[in-house]
């Protein structure tokens, strides 16, 4: 199964040029979201508020293969020429499988193995879904199994993503990047 891949763009607009560069960034969205494997595209916002004029997305496809075709492809190349005029700074990070989850300290920095990934995950993993489970089940045990995990999976899914592995990768920082 191909593993999908999570692009995180960072820009910052020429000034005077911040409307058409959200113009562009609508266009590039609208364009690549009719690209087979598509998943998501959003905007975000840094834990200490964006810089005036700065504009950060993050996109997911489903697969390497199918962000390389973006990549390649004319539609992407004919709005990417036009994006220098827009701005003063880019940056831009690939990455893929759990990745995202982690906190990486540069983004020059080398993913940790997956192996090291999967131990941090099953580490968060284990005792959030013991814990939902426990504190949950008295109010959703009478519903049937899918509406139990309708219930519960968003709660395990948030409290991983924004509490339990940004915690994990900074209490095992020095594990997983032994020469940071």
């Amino acid at each position: 199964m191909p593993e999908p891949v999570t692009v995180f763009v960072s820009r910052t607009a020429k000034p005077g040029k911040e409307a058409e560069l959200e113009q562009w960034l609508r266009e590039v969205r609208d364009a690549s979201s009719k690209f087979p494997g598509f998943v998501t595209s959003r905007a975000i916002e840094t834990e200490d508020g964006n810089t005036p004029g700065e504009f950060e997305v993050v996109f997911t496809f489903d697969s390497a293969e199918n962000f390389s075709a973006w990549c390649q492809s004319a539609e992407k190349k004919a709005l990417y020429a036009r994006v220098g005029d827009l701005v003063t700074e880019q940056k831009i990070r690939k990455v893929g499988g759990l990745e995202p989850w982690l906190n990486l300290p540069s983004p020059n920095l080398s993913p940790p193995p997956k192996w090291k990934m999967f131990v941090l995950a099953f580490l968060g993993v284990y005792p959030t879904l013991n814990l939902v489970f426990f504190f949950m089940m008295p109010f959703v045990r009478e519903l049937p199994m899918w509406l139990r995990l309708l219930c519960t999976v968003p709660v395990i899914s948030g409290l991983m993503t924004f509490a339990v592995m940004p915690l994990l990768s900074r209490l095992f920082h020095r594990w997983l990047y032994p020469k940071d």
